[in-house]
């Protein structure tokens, strides 16, 4: 017979097992779920890894794409900027390239800043390779190369033919500088003198102007008057070798006397005891005629020295024979030293002592009032009288150097205001001969 407590344990160790075959069922079950949630979830964090990864590979393709567009973009960019430089430099009027003028100048107008420069450009030929009008402007240029010894003009040659206004030239390398633009136009028959420039007057820029034109005479008009070759040659040209030669030589002196006037115009407006170029350069020039204003065409009343250039005016006047002009001009430069407002009649002696007893009369002007009536002739009566008078006042100055005067001069005669002149005036029609082709040729042909 079985024993109770022998079947009782034997029961509690079936429960347990099967209570243990039921918890492991249960645990490997729950064990084999957590797995698979973390297959699942592994399987979630690929897919998003795989997902972000190709995102992420798309955007830095993306960028990568931008940037190499960005650095092509940068290139042509470069390039276009690389090729419209070198067009540029290539077509610049300076061969050296943009800005090399403007730096040089910088160096020559640190002691002078009002100096002028004058840009004289390749001459406009029909057939630039025609070497008809070869060494022109170098011909040109040597004549003007006293006046920059005089430190009136910087010269420079223009190195490639442009249009004036040039856009990039005035902003580049002339902006500021007071530049006078030379061109010149030639052909078998014909020369034509251009003018232009930047900051020579109240307006900033100036586009180019014809001051002169004339049709060079043929070989048969220079024998019919040999009064036109005074000054240029000793005898008619013999063939066209000699007519070449000779229409260079007068081409230089025509456009070297334009370039005076405009040089003798812009520094009449700026400064005081100018000497006037333009009388020492129709001399140099050999040319004969009167046709051309004694004035230059120069408003005085824009004149920074009016006394002084009136002076000058009335020198040309009696060189002319114009002795009561001459004498006009000198009692109108009397009146603006000595301070006269009156336009009633006195005589010039009585005008000359008021004048050299002003604080406005200088030494430069009772120098060129010696010149005029020196300039007078010989046994003239006012000449002797005012050249004792210019003596008297001269050993009144010596004796009494530190002699306050007497009275307060009056005051200086007050010129209405006036715009400057924006162009210089035309130049004179040169004329070489007193009469004959001279006269006809300098006609503008273009007035026919």
């Amino acid at each position: 017979m079985a024993d109770p407590l022998s079947g009782a344990l034997i029961l509690g160790k079936l429960i347990d097992a099967t209570i243990g075959v039921v918890s492991g069922y249960a645990g490997e079950k729950t064990k084999n779920a957590a797995n698979a949630r973390i297959r699942l979830e592994n399987q979630e964090f690929e897919r998003e890894k795989l997902a972000i990864g190709q995102t992420y590979a798309h955007e830095l393709e993306a960028r990568r794409a931008a940037y190499q567009a960005d650095q092509q973009r940068d290139v042509l960019a470069a390039e276009r900027l690389r090729a419209l430089e070198q067009h540029q430099r290539d077509h610049y009027p300076i061969a050296e390239g943009p800005g090399q003028l403007r730096k040089a100048l910088t160096l020559s107008r640190r002691n002078n800043p009002q100096v002028l420069t004058v840009l004289l450009c390749p001459p406009d030929n029909e057939d630039p390779s025609s070497p008809t009008w070869s060494g022109l402007r170098q011909r040109v240029y040597d004549n003007l190369m006293t006046y920059q010894n005089r430190g009136l003009v910087i010269l420079r040659k223009v190195d490639r033919p442009f249009h004036w206004v040039n856009h990039d030239l005035y902003t580049i390398d002339l902006y500021g500088i007071p530049t006078l633009i030379v061109q010149f136009s030639v052909d078998h028959k014909r020369l034509g003198i251009h003018l232009g420039g930047c900051h020579v007057s109240a307006e900033t820029v100036h586009e180019m102007s014809r001051v002169h034109a004339m049709t060079f005479p043929s070989l048969d008009e220079w024998s019919k008057d040999t009064s036109a070759l005074a000054g240029l040659a000793a005898e008619p040209p013999a063939d066209e070798h000699d007519l070449l030669e000779l229409n260079h030589d007068l081409a230089t002196r025509l456009v070297t006397i334009c370039v005076v006037v405009a040089v003798d115009t812009y520094y009449l407006q700026r400064r005081r005891a100018y000497v006037e170029q333009f009388d020492e350069a129709v001399a140099a020039a050999g040319i004969f005629g009167d046709d051309w204003p004694a004035d230059l065409g120069v408003n005085s009343a824009l004149v920074a020295d009016p006394a002084f250039h009136l002076l000058h005016r009335a020198q040309r006047k009696v060189r002319r024979g114009l002795k009561d002009e001459a004498i006009e001009d000198v009692n109108r430069a009397l009146r603006v030293l000595s301070g006269v407002k009156s336009e009633a009649e006195r005589r010039a002696l009585r005008l000359m002592r008021e004048a050299l007893g002003s604080a406005s009369t200088e030494e430069h002007h009772k120098a060129k009032l010696r010149e005029v009536f020196e300039s007078f002739p010989e046994h003239d009566q006012l000449r002797l009288e005012s050249l004792d008078l210019l003596s008297e006042s001269l050993l009144t100055d010596q004796g009494q150097p530190e002699e306050p005067a007497a009275e307060s001069p009056a005051e200086p005669v007050a010129l209405p205001p006036a715009p400057v002149s924006p162009v210089p005036p035309p130049a004179p029609r040169p004329l070489l001969g007193r009469s004959g082709w001279t006269q006809r040729a300098n006609r503008n042909p273009l007035d026919d």
